[in-house]
């Protein structure tokens, strides 16, 4: 299991057709992010501190998965998004 990662860039993957949305973003309890253009059965997300560690993984089923603050402190966080494991999107999240 991935439980420390070294982001240098944050580039999302260039897949055709495929769409990721957050909001909102920043956000204070919750954030939904969704995925057009990819049909799966599970969303996973992996959140990244600003040293690259593994802070929270979430999964849901289809296309939209909600991520709920809980603990996460204020501040700014990296994120992957994987449908069935495939890495979908990367990029920046801020918690308030």
């Amino acid at each position: 299991p991935l439980d420390f990662l070294v982001i240098t860039d944050v580039n999302t993957p260039n897949i055709p057709g495929v769409e990721v949305t957050a909001y909102p973003n920043p956000f204070a309890s919750s954030i939904e992010f969704e995925a057009k253009g990819v049909s799966c059965k599970t969303l996973t997300i992996n959140v990244f501190d600003i040293n690259g560690r593994l802070v929270r993984q979430e999964k849901a089923p289809g296309n939209q998965l909600r991520l709920l603050r809980n603990d996460l402190p204020a501040g700014m966080y990296a994120f992957q998004l994987d449908a069935d494991g495939r890495l979908i999107h990367t990029g920046k999240i801020i918690v308030r």
